[in-house]
């Protein structure tokens, strides 16, 4: 037996979570992708050919979304025309036929229309035009606003819900699901037309973000939490169906609407919609975090032997962030009225404080004696702890922490690290007494703080709650062990099957390959764990679907995958996983599936074949997530940038400049250059190469080849504000002739400058924001492919303006292009370069980072794929490459180092089905005739 000699118990809360590890700074703007909207199925059973499935889905390169029906047939087959697109019916609509309401801040639910507004809400909707953006209207686009794919916005992480009304007809049935364009959107099942949309009034002052240019890098969340729908009996016997959703990092606030009908409402029925919105300014609401929890729909005991229904969650993350109600930093959990939302019962954890915040996640409940009232709940947080709630009394004032306050496990690694839990736990009733508790950890909330290039261990666990006082002990729970191997070419793992004494042993746990984790919810099918994990420290990402015996974490106690679809499971559908040569042991059970690259995964959607057979889909999204490196890299990441100044003309051909400055952003750990002030005496800046009274435009040249930057002209720019600064092609964009005429004195008739800069975000080269080249191009003045002036290199002039206000220099243009500067013959007074400096092929020798290196070789590595291998790999933040073949040698027994990935199937939908859509039947896609199915044993 392997027994776990990780640390001991923690004994208080205050120990368990400052003493290991402190809180990572959490901050939702900066939240990178890591998980992505379940799958949803019209019925759980595929085997009348009936079904629909239910595909969210988003684009991260200029942010917008959908949701797509497609028929699923009996074996699981998913059709690859999609019946309808939620994107192209509401672009097809005009915006005015759109049944949209809110809640102005007196509370009173109306349609969204300037007029209906509360006067603070006009104001940060600036005009009836903004609003007509948000309502869907296009005719601004590319004007005053952005232009938008599609006015439907990304889904990432509110699930859809669907709502059966009537089990027989599709058309009754609708289905409910947020997304990032500031609403929660309602569509008719069968038709795809939405019905309505809320949106709350949490998210109502960052509308205007969306509208402007900006956005396309400076992505916001809004209506991205998760979703519950439950039909509720009223003690007269009635029905009413609720939903509750919260914001998750788009704000700190939760909402409930009424769905117990649903009839294509008046205006003023719709409105009567609205339960309640509370957020943390609602009295007792101060510690409400970012409404990432999960709520639970329940009835819960109140006095007099009496109950009453209410809305369980989790305070969430980030209750600290200053805005008009801080919180104490604690994990905290809130009982509130189903009907009013008015709350009934704050419990506080006391873990966590404003210098070392925590933050409580999603919660699950149990109803011990089967009478329909919760008894307790649990939940986990940032800090590992794992809390039991108690809400057995019929007085809500006795609420609170079991076992004194103290947490009821706290998750800690053999690296004595805390392992974050961001999911709800799984409470089953363990067959031998008392309770199992189902815990995964890891978290991708911040890529400030680097969270998804921690390489550190996250795990799985299964806990022992006796209901007799005493808690799991980490000394006491068995290790089960995962190998990873190949089977035909499929990378495959396989678990240990070490035995547990139910009498004695406290549970589980499962170690996870380093950096992998667990970001979505634990799913149990015939004794079974399922649950998806990823692993965002190797480049292009690692998903993997995992089945694991959910009494032991080891193998399980049938065979379940046919991995040679011959149509039965026996043992040639084994590996040898323990090694000893043959394939007939419990370990030699295929318990994990490798399912491809990627960051963003799905929860797994179960759904049966038959009464022995099932399936699953996981929804992968290929979102453009950069590759990541750790943040020991200071400046930009995964590479530097080099700066360049020269207040002279050099002929072209042979240029120089005055100065040059090699790792410019490393050397002094910043995002971008200041001309004010250069933390280099060998650079100029621009005050000392233009005299004071001197008049002169600014020019800025190849901002296509750095799309990412960002310039700021007499604003001190604040990268938590889009208004602070120009993107630099839109600047690049206006005709020299209209721009602003600038002195550095002030001189009458002229723009005082007084501050002029340019910044790039943390992943401007890794979101090939940053287009590179070579020094030596850059300083020949060797023109790119597209006849940029210095190779393609960011380029900022100061030109000289004469006192009649003419413009007093000469541009040469490209003579096949004559709207590309190509160069400047008189009339420079300062110029700075910048460009990002590496080892591959200069600007002139390429017109895209995707274009081969070898264009005669179609398998030859890309442009960025070069980069990768000669500089990534090199920098100070070192990437764990992907390498099958050496990860974990001691726990492989042979295969292939490249496995093949076999779970795509790409969706050619009439509507425009924007990706691959992949879904994952173990081992063969779901086009593929001899896929595989698990066994289901009932």
């Amino acid at each position: 037996m392997n027994i776990s000699k990780k640390i001991a118990l923690c004994t208080t809360a205050v120990v368990c979570g400052t003493l290991v590890v402190a809180a990572v700074f959490f901050d939702p703007r900066f939240q990178p992708i890591g998980s992505a909207s379940t799958y949803v199925l019209s019925k759980p059973g595929l085997a009348d050919g009936q079904a629909k499935l239910f595909r969210p889905y988003f684009d991260d390169s200029n942010w917008w979304g959908d949701l797509q029906s497609y028929n699923v047939d009996d074996t699981g087959a998913i059709a690859t025309v999609a019946n309808w697109s939620a994107r192209a019916l509401l672009d097809a609509r005009s915006y005015t036929s759109r049944k949209i309401f809110t809640r102005r801040l007196d509370g009173t639910a109306v349609m969204f229309d300037y007029a209906s507004l509360s006067a603070e809400q006009r104001s940060a909707l600036r005009n009836q035009n903004l609003l007509d953006f948000i309502h869907g209207d296009t005719s601004n686009e590319g004007g005053a606003f952005r232009n938008r794919v599609t006015v439907l916005g990304d889904i990432i992480n509110s699930s859809a819900v669907y709502i059966e009304y009537d089990e027989a007809t599709l058309s009754e049935n609708r289905l409910a699901v947020g997304a990032n364009d500031g609403m929660l959107h309602v569509f008719n099942a069968a038709t795809g037309v939405e019905e309505m949309a809320y949106i709350p009034s949490e998210v109502i002052g960052n509308l205007a973000l969306l509208a402007d240019w900006a956005y396309f890098d400076s992505h916001r969340y809004y209506v991205d939490g998760q979703i519950t729908v439950r039909q509720i009996i009223l003690d007269d016997g009635s029905t009413r169906r609720v939903l509750v959703g919260g914001l998750g990092a788009g704000g700190q606030a939760f909402y409930a609407l009424n769905m117990t009908d649903n009839d294509n409402l008046t205006d003023m029925d719709l409105t009567d919609r609205l339960l309640w919105e509370i957020s943390d300014d609602s009295p007792g609401m101060a510690d409400l975090g970012f409404s990432y929890s999960r709520p639970l729909i329940t009835r819960v005991k109140a006095p007099d032997d009496d109950s009453r229904w209410a809305v369980i969650f989790s305070n969430g993350y980030g209750n600290t962030l200053p805005d008009s109600a801080v919180g104490s930093g604690s994990a905290v959990l809130f009982v509130v009225d189903l009907y009013t939302g008015e709350l009934i019962r704050k419990i506080d954890t006391y873990s966590g404080d404003a210098d070392d915040p925590n933050g409580a996640s999603s919660p699950s409940a149990i109803d011990l004696n089967v009478d329909g009232i919760v008894d307790y709940v649990y939940a986990g947080d940032l800090d590992g702890h794992v809390w039991r709630f108690d809400l057995t009394s019929d007085n809500p004032a006795q609420w609170g922490v079991s076992f004194g306050g103290s947490p009821f496990f706290t998750a800690i690694n053999s690296q004595d690290l805390v392992q974050a839990i961001t999911i709800p736990p799984r409470v089953l009733r363990h067959p031998d007494g008392g309770l199992l508790v189902l815990v995964g950890t890891g978290r991708t909330l911040s890529a400030v703080d680097a969270d998804p290039t921690v390489d550190q261990v996250y795990s799985i666990y299964g806990l022992r709650d006796r209901l007799d006082g005493d808690r799991p002990d980490m000394d006491n729970l068995v290790i089960q062990d995962l190998t990873e191997t190949t089977y035909n070419n499929a990378l495959v793992r396989t678990s240990s099957n070490f035995s547990i004494d139910s009498e004695t042993n406290d549970g589980w746990l499962v170690d996870l390959i380093s950096g992998e984790r667990i970001l979505t919810a634990l799913q149990i099918r015939s004794g079974r764990v399922v649950f998806s994990s990823t692993n965002p420290t190797i480049i292009d990402g690692e998903i993997w679907v995992n089945e694991i015996n959910y009494l032991t974490g080891g193998a399980p106690t049938v065979i379940i995958y046919d991995m040679d679809a011959n149509g039965d499971l026996d043992f040639d559908d084994n590996i040898d996983g323990n090694g000893d040569g043959d394939t007939y042991d419990v370990e030699d059970r295929i318990t994990g599936l490798y399912q491809g690259q990627g960051l963003v995964v799905s929860s797994p959607m179960l759904a049966t074949l038959s009464a022995t057979s099932g399936t699953y889909f996981v929804n992968r999204i290929d979102a453009s997530t950069l590759p990541v490196v750790t943040f020991d890299d200071p400046g930009i990441i995964g590479g530097h940038f080099d700066v360049d100044t020269t207040s002279y003309i050099s002929a072209i051909g042979t240029g120089d400049t005055d100065a040059h400055i090699h790792e410019y952003d490393d050397k002094h750990d910043v995002k971008g250059v200041d001309y004010f002030q250069f933390l280099d005496d060998k650079l100029h800046n621009i005050d000392e190469d233009v005299d004071g009274d001197q008049r002169f435009k600014i020019l800025v040249v190849n901002a296509d080849r750095s799309p990412g930057g960002r310039l700021s002209v007499n604003y001190i720019y604040d990268e938590n504000d889009p208004f602070s600064y120009w993107r630099v092609t839109d600047y690049d964009g206006i005709p020299h002739e209209l721009l602003d005429v600038f002195t550095l004195s002030g001189l009458d008739g002229t723009t005082h400058l007084t501050e002029l800069g340019l910044h790039f975000d943390r992943n401007a080269i890794l979101d090939k924001g940053l287009i590179p080249t070579k020094t030596g191009c850059v300083r020949s003045n060797t023109l790119s492919t597209n006849g940029e002036w210095r190779n393609g290199a960011l380029t900022i002039w100061a030109v000289a303006v004469d006192e009649d206000g003419y413009d007093a220099f000469s541009l040469t243009y490209d003579a096949d292009d004559p709207s590309k500067i190509v160069g400047i013959e008189d009339g420079l007074l300062f110029e700075s370069t910048l460009f990002w400096h590496w080892k591959g092929p200069c600007a002139h020798e390429y017109d895209s980072l995707d274009d081969l290196v070898d264009p005669d070789d179609a398998e030859s590595e890309t442009v960025w794929e070069k980069y990768l291998i000669l500089t990534l790999k090199e920098t100070k933040g070192k990437v764990k490459q992907k390498d099958k073949g050496k990860k974990k040698d001691k726990k492989k027994k042979g295969g292939d180092d490249d496995p093949e990935e076999t779970t795509e199937v790409v969706a050619e939908a009439e509507v425009e089905a924007p990706s691959m859509l992949t879904t994952t039947s173990p081992v063969g896609n779901l086009s593929n005739p001899n896929r595989t199915s698990w066994t289901e044993f009932k």
